[in-house]
């Protein structure tokens, strides 16, 4: 996907132990803005969160994002949420006003994130994460973090390298 406005991208592989796989995903020079859905959502299909290999395991592989904005994401997960991706690239993005700016502001956000339209409303996500850089990428007006790589009980987040990144 290259130099395209869109509200919305939603990358996904089904089932990576029934050789359902999506590979080599490239977003480059994206703008993502003013979506009532995800932002860039890169994620197992079914959503099930078990990175571990038990059902589906990780069927998205090296996803690569550089040179994108999104902005104003207002569904839950925030701007750019990569769930169970085993090898991703996010290089000079900028990721900013991810909460919902329909029922809130950000100073609402910033005096309290677990309001609903702030809660888990993350600048980048990466949940389950493996094999991740992100480099020169600039993260501002989250509802909850600006990165969160926190790790659910499906699959944590390992072997990440963040330089050259803000968090505003």
């Amino acid at each position: 996907i290259r130099n395209t406005p869109s509200t919305g991208i939603r990358v996904c592989g089904k089932n990576e132990t029934a050789g359902q796989i999506s590979r080599n995903v490239l977003i480059d020079r994206v703008k993502v803005f003013n979506t009532g859905g995800q932002g860039i959502f890169g994620q197992e299909y079914e959503n099930t969160f078990d990175c571990q290999g038990k059902k589906i395991g990780r069927p998205l592989k090296d996803l690569t994002i550089i040179d994108s904005e999104v902005s104003d994401v207002r569904d839950v997960f925030g701007c750019i949420t990569l769930w169970c991706v085993d090898g991703f690239r996010i290089e000079r993005t900028y990721a900013h006003d991810c909460y919902d700016s329909s029922i809130r502001t950000f100073a609402d956000c910033a005096a309290n994130d677990d309001l609903s339209g702030c809660d888990d409303h993350d600048g980048i996500q990466a949940e389950g994460g493996l094999n991740g850089i992100i480099r020169d990428t600039v993260v501002e007006r989250s509802g909850e973090d600006n990165y969160d790589f926190g790790g659910h009980p499906g699959g944590k987040t390992r072997n990440l390298l963040i330089e050259r990144s803000v968090s505003i």
